[in-house]
């Protein structure tokens, strides 16, 4: 960030008084810091908080700060947010929307929670845009079309694969932003954030070997480091599902891998190699040492692109009355500035010595909810002849003492029969409740048979803040011939569980289970083409869509000693079920065994 020596020099001493400016544009109000509470500002941004690394980014910034004596309603708001000391100039340091406002109890304060502008866009439905743009196009082309159409600028920017020529794989009735715009990045090698001009930037891992210190710290309240490096990635591996070979560049053993990119389905191999080859410089030859640190607040920092040090005690070579320093570099990928006055900033790079075997599905889950289901299903094909699986098509939010509904569906059973359900949802929890710090968040989940609680198994599982997966499983076994319901519920004490779209993957499976019903928060997304069926062979690769009947009929034999057999259809098992524009009606007879 260009700002003058002086200003730094001012917030390295630490000991001026800074001012906050808090400016809300579509209500003409500025807030100072004299309505703001004593030390209550708290920002947080990232490139990276997994375990390894992943040149994806797309994480929101987020902004906190409780204010008094101000009386508009702020929930909504645009807001941008500077910062100065003294008489130097003053420094952006976040723009966003106002999230969430908690008042106290008089009144008199109001804690305002903030998120940039991806986190709301991210949430736009283009699945229209993407139906009206001409294919063939190209991925660069595709991103700038995107922003265009969300109204959201770039930083100017030319990406390796923005000339690689794309077509049309979905016909989708849901695709949200942030999917594609992680697609975009994970294809490129290229970290994405929201900068401080309230532009979107793609941000490229440092060369480890040429990075030059941006910042060096003479002391240090806290400096927590690992004894070992993050390796450099020296392969690329894309591929669709982690049953592929996929293609891979490089011959190292410290493998990147993509995996489910939307912009890669049904692409030719050449291609895809071309894509890797493009890919490659941005993602080898980056490693850094992982490590958490709480020093004076910089307000210029900035993540992925500042490199700080630090002298630290060389225990090694250090003899009684002879201390010796070395100078340990780091990279910083995630920052909290946090306090006012006494303005803090802790930086911290996560990361394994080695990349895991597999990083992630991106998570956009753009048509990989698919595979991921199918993994699932998977563990039940010893169990079950037919299915059906869904996913959430809405944002879940499950906070403190609350019970939600996360999934609940109605059936028909023609005998006695076993009916599993299978659910693995990934979860963002957090363990703050009204500016309480818990230790921990404990989600319990409920099953409701018929409405009726099921008292026998009450999983419970306890959570860290963070993103996990919690993994749900239920037998029921049936005995009559009625039309039945299941629903799971969750129940949070200590703090909240987010479940983002799409993130919830549902499986019902049973002998016997004939009709299906949906409903609630769960429904079945993305769209594929419709066919037509000319031969009952053709029913296991026919696309349909969301509202479905089906008729039983026994045709007339040609000969009374023809054998029959009956060809039943399940909503998801060879035949792809994603949500649609009208009904659609199957008659099913009984066709000869060969």
């Amino acid at each position: 960030m260009n700002v003058s020596e002086a200003t730094k020099n001012a917030y390295r001493e630490n000991s001026i008084q800074k001012e906050v400016r808090i400016y809300f544009p579509d209500l003409d109000l500025t807030i100072g810091t004299g309505q703001i509470d004593y030390e209550s500002m708290e920002l947080v941004e990232s490139l990276s908080e997994s375990e390894s690394i992943e040149f994806v980014g797309c994480i929101s910034s987020s902004f906190k700060i409780t204010v008094h004596k101000v009386s508009e309603s702020l929930k909504n708001e645009r807001i941008f947010v500077y910062i100065s000391s003294g008489n130097t100039e003053e420094i952006p340091l976040f723009h966003g929307i106002v999230d969430d406002v908690s008042i106290s109890a008089d009144k008199s304060h109001k804690t305002l929670k903030c998120y940039d502008e991806l986190y709301t866009i991210g949430n736009i439905d283009i699945a229209d845009w993407y139906k009206s743009i001409e294919f063939p196009t190209t991925i660069g082309r595709f991103r700038n079309q995107l922003f265009n159409y969300l109204g959201f600028q770039q930083e100017p920017v030319s990406l390796p694969n923005d000339g690689v020529s794309i077509e049309k794989q979905y016909s989708p009735n849901t695709m949200k932003a942030l999917d594609a715009i992680m697609s975009i990045c994970q294809i490129n090698g290229v970290f994405g954030i929201v900068n401080r001009e309230n532009k979107f930037e793609y941000r490229l891992a440092p060369k480890s070997e040429a990075a030059e210190v941006t910042e060096a710290f003479e002391f240090q309240k806290t400096l927590d480091y690992q004894e070992y490096v993050v390796n450099p990635v020296d392969k690329l591996t894309i591929r669709q599902t982690d049953q592929d070979e996929g293609v891979s560049y490089g011959e190292g053993d410290n493998n990147y891998i993509i995996q489910g990119n939307m912009f890669t389905l049904n692409l030719d191999e050449e291609t895809v190699l071309e894509i890797a080859e493009n890919i490659y410089p941005n993602v080898e030859g980056f490693y850094y040492v992982p490590f958490k640190s709480d020093n004076n607040g910089l307000p210029w920092i900035e993540v992925g692109k500042d490199v700080v040090s630090y002298q630290a005690y060389d225990y090694d070579n250090s003899t009684e009355g002879n201390p010796v320093y070395k100078t340990l570099v780091f990279f910083v990928l995630s920052r909290t500035l946090s306090g006012l006055q006494n303005l803090r900033d802790s930086y911290s790079a996560e990361g394994d010595e080695f990349q895991r075997v597999f990083i992630t599905d991106l998570q956009s889950k753009v048509e990989t909810i698919v595979e991921k289901i199918s993994e699932i299903v998977g563990e039940l094909e010893d169990y079950s002849l037919n299915y059906v699986s869904v996913t959430n098509a809405a944002k879940v939010v499950v906070s403190d003492g609350d019970e939600v509904s996360i999934a609940r569906t109605r059936f028909l059973v023609t005998k006695e029969t076993q009916v599993m359900i299978n659910i693995e949802i990934l979860l963002d929890c957090e363990t703050t409740v009204d500016g309480i710090e818990y230790n921990d968040l404990v989600l319990k989940a409920r099953y409701y048979y018929d409405e009726s609680l099921i008292d026998t198994r009450q999983p419970i599982e306890t959570y860290t803040d963070g993103k996990h997966i919690l993994k749900l499983f239920y037998l029921l076994y049936i005995e009559d011939v009625l039309s039945h319901s299941f629903e799971i519920r969750l129940v949070a004490d200590g703090g909240s569980a987010t479940v983002e779209i799409g993130n919830a993957l549902i499986v019902l499976s049973g002998q016997g289970l004939v009709q299906d019903t949906w409903d609630g928060r769960l429904e079945i997304r993305q769209a594929i083409p419709i066919g037509d069926v000319t031969d009952a062979s053709e029913l296991s690769v026919v696309g349909i869509d969301e509202a479905i009947t089906v008729d039983l009929q026994t045709p007339i034999p040609i000969m009374a000693e023809d054998e029959f057999e009956l060809m039943e259809m399940t909503v998801v098992n060879g035949v792809n079920v994603f949500g649609i524009e009208e009904e659609v009606s199957f008659v099913l007879t009984e066709v000869p065994n060969d």
